[in-house]
């Protein structure tokens, strides 16, 4: 576990931290999504859930997502770096990340951040870590 702030960060170890960022999902976006190593999450003072990082294994990259985060918790944006952050220093190699298109203040922070988009698609850019 690790404290930024008043978050609390962890890492789904059992099938019930999966099934709590399943639940998550499901809440948010309405639909679920196969969950794998790592998948880092948000917790808030009273230890609720409400936020997640998982990871997407394609042939060539290590894809961050999906990213869900409650939409009652604010600043999204703050939280979405942070889960970035520990996500990496967790995974320990470089990995790629989406930032849908029309996510302007995310898109935004991410090239403050330094990041240039390597590749696009209809709905995203996507970025890579070194």
């Amino acid at each position: 576990m690790e404290y930024i702030g008043r978050i609390k960060f962890g890492v789904c170890i059992s099938d019930l931290d999966y099934q709590d960022c399943r639940d998550l999902q499901q809440l948010v976006e309405n639909r679920e999504s196969f969950l794998s190593y790592p998948t880092v999450y948000a917790l808030n003072d009273e230890g609720s859930l409400f936020g997640f990082v998982s990871t997407n294994n394609d042939n060539t990259f290590k894809v961050a997502e999906p990213m869900v985060i409650d939409p009652k918790y604010c600043p999204r944006l703050k939280l979405a770096i942070q889960l970035y952050e520990t996500y990496g220093k967790i995974l320990g190699c470089p990995y790629v990340f989406g930032v849908m298109k029309t996510n302007t203040k995310m898109l935004n922070a991410v090239k403050i951040l330094g990041f240039l988009p390597y590749a696009e698609t209809d709905e995203n850019f996507w970025f890579q870590t070194l």
